[in-house]
């Protein structure tokens, strides 16, 4: 094997930390990576996205030392993924100060290196073309501030009440989409042979609700001073946010589901309109064992109105059951995490039934 055999490119759309500088060899077989985020908001920098080119014909040895520059959430950052697809390998990483150091031996060939399995445009476009196929209408109903595609894709019965489904608007929550993935699969399944859920209900889908943010690389916005679309998205004149906006306007959607993702290794995010759906949802899931983990979170509806959330927007203005669910990657992997969606998706849709 030659010298510099194994190399690290950022230099694609989504990459993170993007363009010259965020990448440093500092040996034969060993990288320097420093990670980006849009507003220096810890709490969010959970992005890494870059790829390791193996460029001989056999397996080669990569050293990797990421600066994180942030001490607070380390405990969260002890390892890295390569892989692609649907197939990664979790290694280990060794933790000092705000450095984490781990090697891992690279096949042939380019591959991703990152925090979470990644969801880029060409998975998108996989999940558009399975749409398209099993029946799907789809929608461009906006453009963002770069003048990227807002895209919707819809199944189910015209006139039927409307569950929205939206995901990715922090852009390094890669559950989300995976988990939107899940639940194309679901619908495309029912769709086939007219099952109960795209005959009782009108579903519409956008997979990435903050395309700027992960094409740029972003943690938590749409770009460097830009809003953070989930919280401040519906009250703000950026053009993802009025599209989406006007999208929620036209659907007046009777159950609202967001999909995000967290960093917590022990629990499951669920936020709620309300207590009453919220403990309905769990009796449906109660005992399945995918759903191995503790639930943390809160009802949406206490506390001062915040007229930039789009799920306040949606419960308030609409009377949406709506949840914003953040499933952990930790113990899970990509299958799994699409098969959580489906069943969300499932017990979300018995909840809405008795209701409408």
């Amino acid at each position: 094997m030659g010298a510099n055999a194994i190399g690290i490119e950022n230099d694609f759309e989504c990459a993170n930390p993007g363009g010259p500088g965020g990448v440093e060899r500092i040996g034969p077989d060993e990288f320097l990576i420093r990670p980006w985020s849009e507003d220096g908001d810890g709490n969010y920098k959970f992005r890494l996205d870059v790829a390791a080119v193996n460029g001989s014909g056999t397996t080669a040895r990569l050293r990797l030392r990421i600066d994180w520059e942030d001490r607070e959430y380390m405990d969260c950052r002890d390892y890295v993924l390569i892989g692609r697809g649907a197939e990664w390998r979790w290694v280990p990483a060794a933790v000092e100060g705000s450095v984490v150091s781990a090697t891992a031996d690279v096949p042939p060939g380019r591959w991703n290196i990152c925090m979470h399995p990644t969801y880029d445009f060409e998975s998108l476009a996989a999940d558009r073309r399975r749409a398209r196929e099993a029946g799907f209408s789809e929608e461009v109903f906006g453009k963002s501030f770069e003048g990227r595609d807002m895209v919707a894709l819809s199944a189910g019965r015209t006139g039927a009440p409307v569950i929205f489904v939206v995901s990715r608007f922090h852009p390094y929550e890669t559950a989300g989409t995976h988990a939107i993935s899940g639940m194309i699969e679901a619908l495309a399944a029912d769709l086939a042979k007219g099952g109960p859920l795209t005959s009782a209900f009108r579903f519409v889908i956008v997979p990435i609700a903050n395309p700027d943010g992960v094409a740029g690389g972003c943690c938590k916005r749409s770009r460097a001073g830009g809003p953070d679309l989930c919280h401040e998205g519906a009250d703000s004149p950026d053009p993802a946010g009025r599209a989406l906006v006007g999208l929620l306007a036209r659907l007046r959607p009777r159950g609202y589901l967001d999909l995000h993702g967290w960093m917590h290794r022990d629990d499951d995010g669920l936020a709620y309109s309300d207590e009453e759906a919220r403990d309905e949802f769990l009796a449906e899931i109660g005992g399945d064992p995918l759903f191995n983990k503790a639930w943390k979170g809160r009802c949406i509806s206490g506390g001062p109105p915040r007229p930039g959330d789009f799920c306040r927007r949606a419960h308030a203005d609409h009377g949406a059951v709506a949840f914003i669910m953040s499933p952990s990657w930790f113990g899970r992997d990509v299958p799994k995490v699409r098969e959580f969606g489906r069943r969300v998706l499932s017990a979300f849709a018995s909840v809405l039934r008795r209701r409408v």
